[in-house]
């Protein structure tokens, strides 16, 4: 890959799921929008009206949607990480770099690699009962000492089982 690729798909990736969770959650592709610099609105001024993550909500109605979403898409991770319970892999580290970043919201991993499909990592104390109900058996824990337990779970898979409002009824009985 000729220098500086890497960015321009991991750009890519992100416009592309930006586009998906805005059909998803709304019908409307353009309500999700790439931060610019990524990520670079988590450290700007808190307290007004900023969103953590790579992508975020760019509509009034979209805003209810109260997660971090991270996304990344890099060659530097391997599916075989999700069973290395309690060792330190890459696919951990973008997990804490989202944990990090989330500022009080549902932290939400976006992450694949060429030739695999689109995975979503959540916080298995939240998602791991709703995901059972809504019949998705096929998930896989994360674990790593110190680190909130995760749950993988395909991205495609994650959207038809859940239905917006459903997002946002498991949302708020965690919010504090």
């Amino acid at each position: 890959m000729r220098p500086g690729g890497g960015r321009t798909k991991g750009h890519a990736f992100e416009k592309k799921i930006a586009r998906e969770l805005g059909l998803w959650w709304c019908n409307d592709r353009d309500a999700f929008w790439r931060v610019l610099g990524s990520g670079g609105a988590a450290h700007a001024s808190p307290g007004k009206d900023w969103q953590p993550g790579d992508i975020v909500p760019v509509k009034r109605m979209d805003r209810e949607l109260r997660v971090c979403i991270e996304c990344k898409k890099t060659e530097s991770w391997f599916f075989e990480e999700v069973f290395k319970v309690g060792k330190k892999s890459e696919l951990m580290k973008h997990w804490k770099q989202c944990l990090d970043e989330r500022a009080g919201r549902d932290p939400w991993l976006i992450i694949t690699r060429n030739r695999l499909p689109v995975f979503l990592i959540l916080l298995s104390s939240i998602w791991k009962g709703p995901l059972r109900v809504h019949g998705v058996s096929t998930s896989f824990s994360m674990r790593c000492k110190g680190v909130p337990t995760a749950i993988v779970v395909s991205w495609d898979l994650f959207r038809q089982k859940f239905r917006p409002e459903e997002v946002h009824a498991v949302l708020s009985t965690v919010r504090k």
